[in-house]
């Protein structure tokens, strides 16, 4: 089953090449490998990558050859061919093919990602000629050809390479091999015997003499002509000094010594240079550049002529287990550096370490090694400062007594970061209780003044809550409004008539006065919205009593209906009146609003018991 990928056949051709030319050129060990790739299941189509490696087992064994990797191979309905070379390694042993493969994602065969090996390895067999050239590697253990009737037919003919005897007795077909040196003429030298030259002999590069002593012995007591004569001057080696004397260098005057006559201990500047000692340098000193910045600097680093670059120097330690590559400062004896641990945290150690960087998640601590966030201070009483150069005081934030401390302070007379003896400063404070509030501090003493949270939410005051812009709910507080008797009049006119008359209702309308219509004022507070509207009321003998309650713009007295209601029939009823804009706030500013009692003949049967309002508020009424 191909869970991912898989072949599922190959042809495999051992040692293909043209039969024109068998036999002028020689067989190389390439051959031509053609497979069906299928991915899930379904035949592929695209570019793929594959790996191939020849091992000696179907399974586990040994790789014999290289490993040839083949990139972007195009793969057309499952099929596709490659070229695969591993070299002189068939020999007659089977041979099994691993191949891995990827679909091409860009990577070349340099990258290894994305590979999936391919199981079962395919097992290399032979085709028929090539299995019957198996037979061609016994001719290389013939011993004789007695039986042959011509060189091509000797069983082994490889080793006479198809030629008649006669062209083995001439010397000039001689192409390998060493002849022994009985078979050398006398007249030929030899390099361990005693030679006699007795004619000219002429060399073209000088003799090498190895032997110890002399390298030769000359009898004759003639000076040779041309003896290197120029090299020393015309003079021979009785103008020269013996080798024990003593030369004076001061003698060279001219000409440059190569640097294979130098000592080994001199440095160079064209090559890589190690100094095992101290070396001192009094003068400034620079890499790519040649003078100093300031007169203070005494080394200096710069880009190469023409660099955009970085332009640094890295102090390195390869001490895995506990290297530590510093730079240091020393004066007066007092000393501090910076370093980079072996966990990779970056360090400044200045009497202890002062501040580490954590490599892998860039928090910052001071007074720790170990920050646990983008910034840590660390410290018995911990402390940071903000100062404001053009005042004394300052600004702060400290934790001590169990208590995160934010203030801002004027000491006046007193030094920076100082509290005054005797006087108080104020702050926010946050209690490892939870509690948040403000706080002072005389003597490093904090006293709690105003709590904002105590921890469970309630909040405490010391002094009075002022507040300009009014104080809001969070959320609306409900209230209720009930119409008094005493609230109603005629709708003509101001006198009070019988309102109130009597304590089962509100109002009656006295028959001597006769009006259809009574109203009384709604003294609701700014911004109240009204949610319900409940009344009971009984009608007169000329029909039902109908309630409403309006509004009217104060600017043109255009009036509109908020809520209404009535009666069903002249005996007594209780109604919830119907709303009109409920959600529209109260606003005195614009409007006027009343609630209105109608009946068409209003009697001194006529009523109204009973008139509540419910509204919220959104702050203190």
């Amino acid at each position: 089953m191909c869970r991912r990928f898989c072949i599922l056949w190959m042809v495999s051709m051992a040692y293909v090449f043209a039969a024109a030319v068998a036999a002028a050129q020689p067989v190389g060990n390439g051959f031509t490998y053609q497979g069906e790739l299928r991915n899930a299941g379904i035949v592929a189509n695209g570019t793929y990558d594959l790996r191939f490696r020849l091992y000696d087992a179907l399974a586990a064994g040994t790789q014999v050859g290289t490993s040839l990797c083949v990139d972007n191979v195009p793969v057309a309905d499952g099929k596709f061919t490659v070229e695969l070379d591993f070299g002189a390694v068939f020999a007659g042993s089977t041979r099994y093919l691993e191949i891995d493969v990827r679909q091409d994602s860009g990577l070349g065969c340099g990258s290894g990602t994305g590979f999936v090996t391919l199981a079962p390895r395919q097992r290399i067999a032979t085709t028929p000629y090539a299995a019957y050239a198996l037979t061609a590697a016994n001719a290389t253990n013939a011993t004789n050809a007695a039986s042959a009737t011509t060189a091509l037919s000797a069983g082994n003919s490889t080793n006479l390479n198809g030629q008649p005897a006669s062209f083995y007795t001439n010397a000039t077909n001689l192409t390998a091999g060493t002849l022994p040196d009985a078979r050398l003429s006398s007249n030929v030298t030899t390099l361990s015997g005693t030679q006699t030259f007795s004619g000219i002999k002429s060399f073209s590069s000088s003799p090498s003499f190895t032997a110890p002593g002399a390298p030769f012995n000359v009898t004759s007591t003639s000076k040779v002509t041309n003896l290197n004569a120029d090299l020393l001057d015309g003079l021979d080696s009785s103008a020269f000094a013996a080798a024990s004397h003593a030369h004076d260098a001061g003698a060279i005057v001219s000409g440059t010594l190569s640097d294979a006559r130098i000592p080994s201990t001199i440095p160079r500047l064209g090559t890589l240079n190690t100094f095992t000692a101290a070396n001192i340098f009094n003068a400034f000193a620079g890499v790519n550049r040649s003078s100093p910045l300031t007169s203070n600097e005494v080394f200096g680093l710069q880009n190469a002529s023409g660099g955009t670059g970085y332009a640094g120097m890295y102090i390195s330690s390869t001490d895995a287990a506990g290297g530590r590559p510093f730079y240091g400062y020393s004066v007066n004896s007092q000393t501090a550096w910076t370093y980079v641990e072996p966990g990779g945290q970056w360090r400044v150690h200045n009497g202890g370490d002062r501040l580490a960087i954590s490599r892998t998640t860039g928090d910052v601590g001071i007074g720790t090694t170990s920050p646990g966030a983008r910034l840590e201070v660390s410290a018995a009483d911990a402390a940071m400062r903000i100062r404001n150069i053009n005042d004394v005081g300052g600004g702060f934030v400290q934790n001590t007594f169990s208590t995160l401390q934010l203030g801002l302070y004027n000491p006046t007379a007193s030094a920076w970061g100082a509290v005054p003896a005797g006087s108080q400063r104020s702050m926010l404070g946050v209690q490892n209780t939870g509690r948040v509030g403000t706080l002072t501090n005389t003597f490093g003493s904090p006293v709690w003044r105003n709590t904002i949270d105590d921890g469970a939410g309630n909040a405490a005051f010391a002094g009075s809550v002022t507040s300009s812009g009014g104080f809001v709910y969070a959320t609306p507080q409900v209230r209720t409004l009930n119409i008094q008797p005493e609230d109603f009049r005629a709708f003509s006119t101001s006198t009070p008539g019988n309102f109130g008359g009597g304590p089962l209702f509100l109002a009656q309308l006295d028959a001597s006065v006769a009006y259809g219509v009574m109203h009384a004022a709604l003294p609701l507070p700014q911004g109240a919205q009204i949610t319900g509207v409940q009344c009971s009321m009984q009608g007169g003998t000329g029909g039902p009593v109908v309630v409403e309650i309006r509004r009217r713009e104060i600017a043109n007295s255009n009036e509109s209906i908020m809520a209404s209601g009535s009666s069903a029939s002249m005996s007594g009823e209780y109604a919830n009146l119907t709303l009109f804009g409920a959600n529209t706030p109260i606003d005195h500013t614009t409007y006027v609003y009343r609630f209105y009692a109608i009946c068409n003949d209003w009697t001194t049967s006529s009523w109204v018991r009973m008139v509540r309002i419910t509204y919220t508020v959104p702050a203190p009424d």
